[in-house]
């Protein structure tokens, strides 16, 4: 059996932002949004992204996609530190690792047709250059999304909302990436709507055998889509592993919070209530943990091995 090729890996990737400036301008206090975070995305699988709103998922997918930068760490494709590429090479990373926003309707350009957004990405890169060419592309993609012909001389406020998202896909994978990177690709959308777009990234992934980083704070999307899940809480992964194994036998007290948090247990995910600023020192969640102990606050936090596919950054394991 075949290793699976690891396609992009972040190395202690961390993020500051500064949120007050002093005199002359001088940063006096920064907000930190990663801290050294390390994950890996093989070929073929998603790696599905979960945590509260501000816990770091955006920054995480903004800096692979090199939209943002890393204050520290590095990100690596296929081993090469994507600070270091140049020219054919950066330009090869771009073109395969592409993203799915999370409203479709901020991320189309409303003045083109569904032809010209959906290929875009070709005509830049020379890839095909005459109209008639394009335009039979354009059908070619609407076609893997299933979307019908004659969307391709429609403008994006013409569609619905999951048609919008069919188009925003077609886009993604019309240079045949190897990665993309989906933040929050339904949650914009109507639960039956939702359920057909999970399904049809599932169906190009085999299709192409793309992989995803899959962002959301769906839990049940995630658990659809993912063959592992990292846990992210305020810039740190808490918790990764195989979907089941984190999901069915959550390790870090926090994953336990989410899962509790689903519809049905009297709390919604977003509503988790937080009255006690992060500690200097130890493990982030310690205000708001139920089996804290003074330990804590000493804990550094490193993902401790459970299984050979199964880790969590608490004491308790």
């Amino acid at each position: 059996m075949n290793t699976p090729t690891e396609i992009i890996r972040t190395e202690k990737v961390s993020k500051l932002y500064p949120v007050e400036r002093g005199t002359f301008g001088r940063v006096k206090r920064w907000f930190r949004a990663l801290n050294s975070v390390s994950v890996k995305l093989l070929q073929g699988e998603t790696l599905g992204l979960i945590g509260e709103s501000g816990s770091g998922k955006t920054t995480l997918g903004k800096i692979i996609l090199d939209i943002e930068k890393p204050t520290g760490g590095r990100v690596l494709y296929r081993g090469r530190d994507v600070e270091e590429l140049k020219g054919e090479e950066y330009k090869r990373y771009r073109v395969n690792v592409q993203a799915v926003f999370q409203n479709p309707q901020s991320s189309l350009n409303p003045r083109w047709q569904v032809w010209k957004i959906v290929t875009e990405g070709l005509r830049i890169n020379g890839i095909v250059k005459k109209k008639e060419e394009l335009i039979g592309k354009g059908r070619e993609l609407l076609s893997l999304v299933h979307l019908p012909e004659e969307a391709l001389f429609k403008y994006p406020h013409q569609l619905s909302g999951g048609q919008k998202q069919r188009v925003a896909i077609a886009r993604a994978i019309a240079l045949k990436p190897e990665v993309i990177v989906a933040d929050e690709p339904t949650s914009a959308l109507d639960v039956s709507v939702q359920a057909q777009i999970v399904n049809l990234f599932l169906e190009l992934q085999e299709k192409f055998s793309i992989s995803y980083l899959f962002i959301s704070h769906s839990i049940p999307v995630v658990e659809a889509v993912s063959d592992r899940v990292a846990v992210m809480y305020k810039g740190y992964i808490v918790e990764e592993g195989k979907t089941e194994e984190v999901l069915n036998k959550p390790a870090h007290p926090y994953t336990e919070l989410l899962l509790n948090s689903l519809p049905g247990t009297g709390k919604n995910f977003n509503e988790t209530d937080e009255t006690t600023e992060t500690p200097e020192t130890g493990c982030p969640f310690y205000p708001r943990c139920p089996k804290r102990k003074k330990e804590c606050l000493n804990f550094n936090m490193e993902l401790r091995e459970i299984t050979e596919t199964h880790r969590a950054a608490c004491i308790l394991v």
